[in-house]
C-alpha cells in the first residue's frame, strides 16, 4: 500500500537497476552515494530511490505520479513511454528513435532534446506548472496507446505486413 505522501509533488522517485557510474580509479559510483555527495539534506530527503521494482509496482506508483521522465539516448520501441502513456500519466522523454512516433509533443508528451538538461527541466516545469493541462495530455496519450497500440490492431497489421511481403 502507499501512503498518499508517497508519490506528493514534492518528492522525485527513481526506479530501476543501478549499475554505478564508473570512476577514473576503476571504482563504481552509485546512485545514494552520488545524490549525496551533490545535494544537502534537506534536498536529499525528497530523493527516492527504489530501485527494482516489478510492473505491478510500477503501475502504482505511476497511477499517482506528476509524470513520468524517461531519458534515454536511444530507444527504438519506448515502450516505458507507452506503459506511462497506457496509464495516463503524463510523459517527458527524449525526443529519440521511435519515441516521437508515439510522443506528440504538447499533445501526448513532451519531448526535450536528449542530453540537455535545461530543455528537459523547462519540459518538466510546464507539466508541473500546468495539472490541468498535464492531465490533459496524460488522458490523450492513453488514447493514443489504446488507438494504436492495443495487441489486436498490431497483430491484425503485422499480419496485413507479412501478408503484404510474401505475395
Amino acid at each position: 500500500d502507499w501512503s498518499s505522501d508517497v508519490c506528493s509533488s514534492d518528492l522525485l522517485i527513481f526506479v530501476g537497476p543501478d549499475n554505478g557510474l564508473s570512476m577514473p580509479d576503476g571504482t563504481q559510483f552509485h546512485f545514494n552515494a552520488y545524490c549525496d555527495s551533490l545535494f544537502p539534506k534537506s534536498l536529499r530527503e525528497r530523493i527516492d530511490y527504489r530501485g527494482r521494482l516489478g510492473n505491478r509496482e510500477i503501475a502504482q506508483l505511476r497511477s499517482k505520479a506528476m509524470l513520468t521522465l524517461v531519458a534515454s539516448r536511444w530507444e527504438s520501441q519506448g515502450y516505458m513511454v507507452l506503459e506511462a502513456m497506457y496509464q495516463g500519466c503524463p510523459v517527458v522523454s527524449s525526443g529519440v528513435g521511435g519515441i516521437p512516433e508515439s510522443v506528440a509533443d504538447g499533445v501526448t508528451g513532451r519531448l526535450a532534446r536528449s542530453e540537455d538538461p535545461h530543455d528537459f527541466a523547462v519540459k518538466i516545469g510546464s507539466i508541473l506548472e500546468d495539472p490541468e493541462g498535464a492531465e490533459a495530455i496524460g488522458q490523450a496519450a492513453r488514447r493514443h496507446v489504446i488507438a494504436n497500440h492495443a495487441a489486436a490492431k498490431v497483430a491484425t497489421e503485422t499480419l496485413e505486413m507479412y501478408r503484404e511481403m510474401l505475395s
